[in-house]
């Protein structure tokens, strides 16, 4: 592997320094690389000890826990469920990786490996047949302690929480409340930040067993559009009582499935030598902002394909006769308005495109593509209307479901959305570089971070500037 850190006085351009690397050092500086410059993250990243392979496969993990929630198409409510379950289980046992435990060793394979001398200091000399019993509780429990030590995997689970940084901590608590039966919620900020942080422990580390040994498949908190403030999502008992978790800033963004990925990347920098603080925080919450209106435009630009083809290949649908509540599909844009109407969000953060007029040509595609679409759906309205009228004429509908596929066929939406499903999918995966003047309104002018530019993503740029005028 090439040392980044040159004897020439030239330093490497953080594109160059991208480039240099591997395939998976790279997804590791996208996973955790968000406003770090990419050389000094490599030279970190090449210093850091045994913990390197643990970050690595933590890091591989979240992109796998990324694919199953935006990648994964789950049309039964109850496989959704599955999905959304499954991925907390899985940043639950990040936090195994993390927690500084030795390799795992059965207790029996650690007994026969141990020094026959170190045995011998634990088990004392052999008692006399009356004793046998008590003698070999007591050693047994001794060296299972001994074991659980460098082995156990509850103690380590929770002192890795414990070393949080404070910031990360805050957010937890703050964040859940694991109100126990009997208990009002009001209870849960009244408790020291100590015995709040210990409850979330046990309820993260609960759901983690019940999962593994009993296939429990638990709730999960989802962020959902227009809900606020403290969301109930769960009932389960722990530690011999019952209790019900709360998400209690649900904000349309924040789920469960973010929040812990929200520490476990804040972990993994201070590993790295990153503090960890208040600016840290407001950023990954900023990014998973955009990042997750990006990957419902991108099911929305799926979703259009898909409609289209079923508007060319399907006959007139004859809506006299159907009750008032069924209605033609419609083409969504809310995820693309959302983005038009917030000038604020640059789009070569995340492209790492220097050209200011890269990010204007964006969003002018995306506002004519929307205003064709919603030029689409007031065509559907108006077939809608007629078609639902008895009296109607067959040819009066007909006409008027042909100006629906005219205009779809007019759009060219095929190749506009090969151009913008091809940008938007490499928009979610970069290390994003984002002004400090975003995610913290009252902070001072800054020049932005250096862009870390995404080779494979360059790539799309060129290709999404060739295909101009598709619309």
């Amino acid at each position: 592997m090439p040392n980044i850190v040159r004897s020439s006085p030239k330093s490497e351009t953080p594109q160059e320094a991208i480039q240099s690397r591997q395939q998976d050092d790279k997804e590791i500086y996208f996973v955790l690389g968000a406003n770090l410059d990419a050389s000094e993250f490599f030279d970190r990243w090449e210093k850091l000890g045994q913990i390197k392979e643990k970050i690595g496969s933590v890091c591989f993990r979240l992109r796998f826990i990324d694919a199953i929630q935006y990648e994964s198409r789950f049309t039964e409510i109850e496989d959704r469920v599955q999905a959304n379950a499954l991925q907390v289980y899985l940043l639950c046992t990040c936090f195994d990786t993390l927690s500084g435990q030795s390799p795992y060793q059965r207790f029996d394979d650690w007994i026969i490996e141990r020094d026959e001398s170190a045995l011998l200091e634990q088990i004392g000399s052999a008692p006399s047949s009356a004793e046998t019993i008590s003698w070999y509780k007591r050693t047994t429990k001794r060296l299972y302690e001994e074991y659980l030590a460098n082995h156990g995997v509850t103690r380590n689970f929770r002192n890795l929480f414990i070393d949080l940084p404070e910031v990360l901590q805050r957010e937890l608590v703050n964040s859940y409340a694991i109100v126990k039966a009997g208990e009002a919620n009001d209870d849960w900020s009244k408790m020291p930040i100590e015995r709040r942080l210990r409850r979330i422990v046990n309820y993260l580390f609960a759901r983690r067993n019940k999962f593994t040994h009993q296939s429990e498949v638990a709730p999960t908190a989802q962020p959902t559009p227009g809900v606020s403030g403290w969301v109930h999502f769960y009932a389960t008992e722990f530690d011999h009582k019952q209790y019900n978790i709360f998400i209690t800033n649900s904000d349309g963004v924040r789920s469960e499935t973010s929040l812990l990925t929200l520490v476990l990347i804040g972990i993994m920098r201070n590993l790295l030598g990153y503090s960890v603080e208040d600016h840290f925080q407001n950023l990954y919450w900023a990014i998973e902002k955009i990042r997750r209106n990006f990957q419902r435009i991108l099911r929305e630009l799926y979703s259009h394909t898909s409609l289209r083809s079923w508007y060319l290949s399907n006959p007139p649908i004859n809506l006299a006769q159907a009750p008032a509540a069924h209605r033609l599909y419609y083409f969504r844009v809310d995820a693309i308005d959302t983005l038009i109407k917030d000038p604020r969000i640059d789009l070569s953060w995340f492209f790492g495109e220097l050209n200011a007029e890269f990010n204007k040509d964006v969003r002018q595609d995306l506002e004519i593509y929307s205003g064709l679409l919603q030029k689409v759906n007031k065509l559907i309205m108006k077939y809608e209307s007629i078609s639902r009228k008895p009296r109607a004429r067959d040819k009066t509908k007909i006409d008027a479901y042909e100006k629906v596929c005219e205009a779809l066929r007019n759009i060219e939406i095929i190749n506009a959305n090969e151009s913008l499903m091809t940008s938007f999918y490499y928009v979610a995966e970069g290390a994003p570089q984002i002004p400090e003047t975003y995610y913290r309104p009252h902070a001072e002018e800054q020049t932005s971070p250096a862009q870390a530019k995404h080779p494979k993503r360059q790539a799309s740029v060129s290709r999404r500037q060739k295909s101009r005028g598709l619309l």
